[in-house]
């Protein structure tokens, strides 16, 4: 297996079969896990799921760099891809922390563990608070719509964050600009709704960042196991895009240590 740096296909079936062949293991968060070991999973996923879509021109030419992470060559444009992971800092280190504590030395969390309500602006918390998080020890009930509300306070964050990366003098702009969102926040996605991804996509659309990113996609898991929809979201625009997410993760077998039972997913 290949790890994907560098590569290019001539139509959408030659990008498929290549990609296939790429090695996108993550390690557990405990065991040398990098941020290129978690873009290369994102992004072969999302290259798989828009591969026979009109977003991208054949041949192309893929290449994992840095400021973008991304870049997408055909012979008439250039398209730079950011990716970021959002996810809660407290949610991290319990993931970490599971790992540490796990007797089957397997990399999964427990069958039955609590998943608080992250707040945005929540504070770091201590070892101590963590480890209770973990046990199932500090109950914290959602009221009306804070879980959703949280989600798009928490998507806005990621964006605006690289907006300031974008903007630095570092970052190399493209003829198109793209940001992709893996969402690690949502403990429970399934309950987010068409509601909500309006809400997103008004609260996207009323702010400044219509100058900065071209498109911003949210891969996200449904609440399904290895089910994941793929969201698209223009700043100059106040609707979304659903994309059908092709069928990848039936076939992979390289990071199932990362599946929380029970909440049926998948998080990296």
């Amino acid at each position: 297996m290949k790890p994907l740096d560098d590569l290019s296909a001539e139509d959408f079936e030659d990008l498929r079969i290549k990609l296939d062949q790429i090695d996108v293991s993550i390690p557990p968060r405990t065991q040398r896990r990098t941020s290129r070991h978690r873009e290369a999973w994102v992004a072969r996923h999302f290259l798989e799921t828009i591969a026979d879509t009109d977003l991208l021109e054949y041949p192309i030419h893929i290449k994992h760099q840095d400021r973008p992470d991304f870049l997408l060559s055909s012979q008439d444009s250039t398209t730079g891809v950011e990716i970021t992971i959002a996810e809660h800092v407290n949610h991290a280190r319990a993931e970490a922390l599971s790992e540490r504590m796990d007797k089957n030395n397997d990399g999964r969390l427990s069958d039955c563990i609590y998943v608080p309500v992250y707040h945005p602006d929540e504070r770091k918390l201590s070892y101590q608070e963590i480890l209770k998080s973990v046990a199932g020890e500090m109950p914290y009930p959602a009221m009306g719509r804070e879980l959703e509300d949280n989600w798009i306070v928490a998507m806005m964050n990621s964006v605006k964050k690289k907006d300031r990366k974008f903007e630095s003098s570092g970052f190399k702009k493209h003829d198109r600009n793209w940001l992709l969102i893996y969402d690690n926040w949502s403990p429970f996605p399934s309950g987010l709704g068409d509601h909500d991804f309006e809400g997103l996509a008004k609260e996207l659309h009323g702010s400044k960042l219509q100058n900065t990113f071209d498109k911003i996609f949210i891969f996200q898991n449904s609440g399904r196991q290895n089910s994941y929809k793929l969201l698209d979201f223009s700043p100059c625009s106040t609707e979304y895009v659903e994309y059908p997410i092709y069928d990848f993760l039936l076939k992979d077998t390289v990071i199932t240590e990362e599946k929380i039972e029970g909440l049926g997913g998948q998080t990296i």
